[in-house]
This record gives structure tokens, C-alpha cells and sequence, in this order.
């Protein structure tokens, strides 16, 4: 409830509710395989579906207090960091 509650505060973010140990959310304003890629790359576990109509989902399972803080901690700095194009 703590991380659904947290997500539903979070801009371009809305998850759904969920009765099982993971939450499925959609991101409105980045294409959600970049959010996948960038999650990844800092250590956050999460699953990203390649499919039509989950193309802008990712799943986040429940976990330690502590991996759920940094879960949340990482959404949201991948989220307000600027992409800055090179030429």
C-alpha cells in the first residue's frame, strides 16, 4: 500500500491497484522502456513488457522496505533527469 500510495503522488505516473506482491504502473511522459533501461542500469529490478498494449507499463515487485525506498528514490530521479541531446 505504501508504494502504490507513493506512485499515485509521483507526475506522469499511474499504477494500478493490486492485490498481489507487485504493481503494475504506466508512465505518461517518458517512453517507459528508457525509464526500464535506466532502472536497470542503476540496480532496480523490475519487468518492462514489449507489447502493444503495455508498451508504456513497467512492473515493480514488493519488496524490503529498503528496496522499496530505493525503488521510489530511482523512479524519481530517472523521471526529473533531462536527457541532453550531443550533436
Amino acid at each position: 500500500e505504501r508504494v502504490y500510495t507513493q506512485l499515485q503522488l509521483m507526475e506522469d505516473i499511474r499504477p494500478f491497484p493490486s492485490a498481489a506482491n507487485f504493481i503494475l504502473f504506466e508512465i505518461t511522459s517518458t517512453p517507459a522502456e528508457d525509464v526500464f533501461h535506466r532502472l536497470s542500469a542503476a540496480g532496480v529490478q523490475l519487468r518492462y513488457f514489449n507489447k502493444s498494449i503495455l508498451r508504456q507499463m513497467l512492473r515493480i515487485s514488493i519488496g524490503t522496505r529498503l528496496e522499496n525506498d530505493r525503488f521510489l528514490e530511482q523512479l524519481q530521479t530517472v523521471l526529473q533527469r533531462e536527457e541532453v541531446e550531443v550533436s
